[in-house]
């Protein structure tokens, strides 16, 4: 049965009967009956956002472990990087100058320009 007017007022009358210590055995059980009514009837209503909750909790666990994972990948590519570099005992190019391989090569013969023109340092 659907908690209505009626029974809110009943619950009242029954709760202040109990505050006052006048609630009879007959009234108790009563109470006690509305009591399961009023929790079965918050129980219904609070049951979409339950779900939509448990849903989005769901969710948010598989993103998580996602997450989790490409961290450990990215983990292990910077310790390989970092195995790398200590074997190579360079700098993060693979040499010691502290440049890429392709300036390292122009060196004294040239660098090319942002334009394009070769500039003789030589």
């Amino acid at each position: 049965m659907r908690w209505n007017d009626e029974k809110s007022r009943r619950f009242q009358a029954l709760r202040a009967a109990e505050a006052r210590g006048t609630l009879t055995d007959p009234e108790r059980a009563e109470l006690s009956r509305l009591f399961e009514d009023l929790d079965a009837e918050e129980a219904d209503a609070l049951r979409p956002a339950m779900e939509l909750a448990a849903a989005r909790a769901e969710d948010l666990a598989a993103q998580k472990a996602q997450l989790e994972s490409q961290a450990d990948a990215l983990a292990r590519i910077v310790a390989e990087q970092e195995g790398l570099l200590a074997a190579g005992g360079g700098d993060a190019y693979g040499g010691a100058h502290g440049e890429p391989p392709a300036r390292r090569r122009a060196g004294a013969r040239g660098a090319r320009s942002a334009c394009g023109a070769g500039i003789d340092r030589g």
